[in-house]
C-alpha cells in the first residue's frame, strides 16, 4: 500500500515538474543597439532565428537608440539601464568600466573557455581596462582611404600607383581638386583630418598617452609635426572657402553620399564602403589603400565599432552573458559580417571564404590587423574629453587661432589636470 501511494506520489512530482518545464516562460532580456535603418532589420532577422526561436528559456527585446546614445548614459545614471547593450563605443569602454557603469566578464570567459587567441589581438585588448575584459563584439572596421578611379585617370595619376608617403598624398591631394574661376571647390581631391589619427600615423600607436606613467604626451614632437602637416593643406584649401563646400554637401548615408556622388575625390572608409557602393552607386569605380606615413611605411589601420556589454544595474546578467556568447560566437558572427560588410573579431571568421568574397577589402585590412599596428581608442578614463579637446585644437589651428605646439600644449595640461582629477577621486572611492 506504501508502495503504491510513493509511487503515485513521485509519478505526480514528475508530471508537475515536467508541465512546469513546458509552460514556463521565457526570461526576457532587453537589448539596447545602437544600429539602424537595414542593419537593424537584418540584426533583428538574425537574433529571433538564431536565438529567440532556438531557446526555450530566454529571449531577446531588440530596440534601437540609433542618434540617440546619450539615452544609455541617462538609463545607467537613473538606475535603469537595459539588461545588454551594443551601443557601447570602444571611446567610452574605459570610462564606463572605471565608473563601474559596467560589468567585467573574466568569469563568464573563463567558464565558457572563450579564448583570446581566436580574436584579433589589438581588438582584444580593446576589451580591456586595468585588465579586466569588459566587452565583447560581433563586429569591427577597419580604415583605409578610398580613391575614385576615374578621377584619378582624368588627373594624369596612376591608379595602380596610390600614395606611398605624405608627400605624395598632398601631390595627388592638389591635383585631384577642381576649383571654379572664383576659387571655390568644386570637387576636393582630399583633405586629412582628425589629429588622433594623424598624430599615431606620425609618431606610432602609443604616441598620444604614456600609459605606464599616466601621462597625456599629445605635445610630443611627433603629433606637433602631424598637426603642422594638417596644416600645410591651407596652402591650397582656404579655410573659409573649404568650409563652404563642406557645408553644401549631401548626406553621408544616402546617395548623395560626396564620395559616391563625385563631389570627393578621396576618403577614409572602412569594410562599410562595399555596403555604401552597392547601395549608393554601384557603377563607380574605387579603389583602396592603407593610410600613408611620412616614411612611407604602411602598416597601419584604425579599427573601432561598438561593443557588447552588461550593464552594472541589468535584471538579468546570466541571460545578458548567454546572449553575448552566441552573438559573438561563429555563425551569427559570419552573418552579420556579411549583412553589415564588417570585419568579423574572430580571425577564422574574417578567413572565411564567403566573407571574403561578400567583402572584397578584407584582403587590404586583414593583413593590416595580423601585423600588430593597428590602434584604437586609448584605453584610459577621459578618452572622449580628450578626443573633443584634439579635435577643437585642429580647428582652431586650421583657423589661425593657434599654432600647433601651443594648441596641443594646452590640450596636454587640461587632459592631464582632468586625468589626474579622476583618479584621485578613484583612490579615494
Amino acid at each position: 500500500m506504501y508502495k503504491k501511494f510513493l509511487s503515485v506520489v513521485l509519478l505526480g512530482v514528475f508530471l508537475l515538474s515536467l508541465s512546469s518545464s513546458v509552460y514556463a516562460e521565457k526570461v526576457k532580456i532587453l537589448y539596447w543597439t545602437g544600429w539602424g535603418g537595414s542593419e537593424l532589420e537584418d540584426l533583428k532577422k538574425i537574433i529571433d532565428e538564431g536565438f529567440n526561436k532556438k531557446r526555450s528559456d530566454i529571449e531577446v527585446e531588440t530596440v534601437t537608440i540609433f542618434g540617440a546614445y546619450e539615452k544609455l548614459l541617462a538609463a545607467i545614471a537613473g538606475g535603469t539601464p537595459p539588461d545588454v547593450v551594443s551601443a557601447v563605443w570602444d571611446s567610452q569602454l574605459a570610462s564606463l568600466a572605471a565608473r563601474g557603469a559596467i560589468i567585467p566578464l573574466d568569469d563568464y570567459i573563463r567558464r565558457d573557455r572563450i579564448r583570446s587567441s581566436d580574436f584579433w589581438p589589438r581588438l582584444w585588448q580593446s576589451f580591456k581596462y586595468e585588465g579586466q575584459v569588459y566587452a565583447l563584439a560581433a563586429t569591427t572596421n577597419c580604415q583605409f582611404t578610398a580613391f575614385n578611379v576615374d578621377m584619378v585617370q582624368a588627373a594624369g595619376l596612376d591608379p595602380k600607383k596610390p600614395p606611398r608617403n605624405t608627400k605624395e598624398l598632398y601631390v595627388w591631394s592638389q591635383k585631384l581638386t577642381k576649383f571654379d574661376d572664383k576659387g571655390n571647390i568644386q570637387i576636393l581631391g582630399y583633405r586629412p583630418s582628425g589629429i588622433a589619427l594623424w598624430g599615431r600615423l606620425f609618431g606610432g600607436p602609443n604616441v598620444l598617452y604614456d600609459e605606464k606613467n599616466k601621462k597625456i604626451t599629445a605635445n610630443n614632437p611627433k603629433v606637433v609635426e602631424a598637426m603642422e602637416y594638417l596644416l600645410s593643406y591651407n596652402k591650397f584649401l582656404d579655410p573659409t572657402k573649404y568650409t563652404a563646400f563642406t557645408s553644401s554637401l549631401g548626406n553621408y548615408w544616402s546617395p548623395e553620399n560626396p564620395f559616391f556622388a563625385g563631389k570627393i575625390a578621396m576618403q577614409d572608409y572602412g569594410e562599410w564602403i562595399v555596403q555604401f557602393g552597392l547601395k549608393y552607386n554601384p557603377k563607380l569605380k574605387y579603389d583602396i589603400f592603407p593610410f600613408v606615413t611620412p616614411t612611407g611605411a604602411r602598416d597601419y589601420t584604425q579599427f573601432g565599432g561598438s561593443m557588447f556589454c552588461i550593464p552594472t544595474g541589468s535584471k538579468h546578467k546570466d541571460e545578458a552573458w548567454e546572449f553575448i556568447k552566441w552573438i559573438t560566437s561563429p555563425e551569427p558572427m559570419k552573418k552579420i559580417a556579411i549583412a553589415f560588410t564588417n570585419m568579423p573579431p574572430r580571425i577564422a571568421v574574417a578567413k572565411d571564404p564567403d566573407v571574403l568574397k561578400a567583402i572584397p577589402v578584407l584582403k587590404l585590412t586583414i593583413p593590416l590587423m595580423e601585423k600588430g599596428t593597428a590602434f584604437t581608442s586609448v584605453s584610459m578614463p577621459v578618452w572622449q574629453q580628450y578626443m573633443t579637446e584634439l579635435s577643437a585644437a585642429e580647428s582652431m589651428v586650421i583657423n589661425g587661432q593657434k599654432t600647433p605646439k601651443q594648441a596641443l600644449d594646452d590640450v596636454t595640461a587640461r587632459i592631464q589636470k582632468e586625468l589626474d582629477t579622476f583618479l584621485a577621486r578613484q583612490e579615494k572611492r
